[in-house]
């Protein structure tokens, strides 16, 4: 089957090409890793990167990044940071609890990986600025009527931000979390 493209779809793939070649090189020297530190180095603003003309995004590097690894290794990587399970969030935001990942599920099409998290409520704390700076066991500031939603989409962002450094950040593969179990 062949395929016809545009002159502009051309040189928009040759710029990818090149760009795809200069993470490749850092990558090569320094390791697998697109955290905020590499963005910064390469210019990156929160839309992408201007390259020769072109907007490269982050999801742009992801997919390279999963690629410099070859999609099977990288894919075997992130299962292996996933098979960790327990995981600790220190200090997000007053936040101070462990977690595991009780089931993952990867979606080819999309390369992301969708995860089911618990966390561990009785034994975490949280820090309540907005009640002049309680600490307040976990569950306890979940089940208050008056912010205890409040605190469930902030858990959820905690553990986000986790994966996206321990996974997303190291093997090119985006989280998703499908559910937080907190019972």
């Amino acid at each position: 089957m062949k395929f016809i493209i545009s002159e502009q779809q051309q040189e928009r793939l040759s710029v990818y090409d090149k760009a795809q070649r200069m993470f490749f090189k850092y990558w090569d020297k320094n390791g697998p890793k697109a955290d905020d530190l590499f963005f910064k180095l390469f210019g990156f603003t929160n839309i992408g990167l201007e390259f020769g003309g072109f907007m490269i995004s982050r999801n742009d590097v992801y997919r390279m990044l999963r690629k410099w690894y070859g999609g099977d290794n990288a894919k075997s990587k992130a299962i292996e940071l996933l098979k960790q399970k327990n995981y600790t969030v220190n200090s997000c935001g007053g936040y101070n609890f462990d977690f595991e990942v009780v089931h993952y599920k990867i979606v080819k099409d999309i390369d992301e990986i969708h995860v089911i998290v618990k966390p561990d409520v009785e034994n975490g704390t949280v820090t309540l600025l907005m009640i002049g700076g309680e600490e307040e066991n976990l569950g306890d500031a979940i089940n208050n009527p008056d912010y205890g939603f409040e605190i469930e989409g902030e858990i959820a962002d905690c553990i986000y931000e986790l994966l996206i450094k321990k996974i997303t950040e190291t093997t090119g593969f985006l989280i998703s979390i499908d559910k937080l179990i907190l019972d």
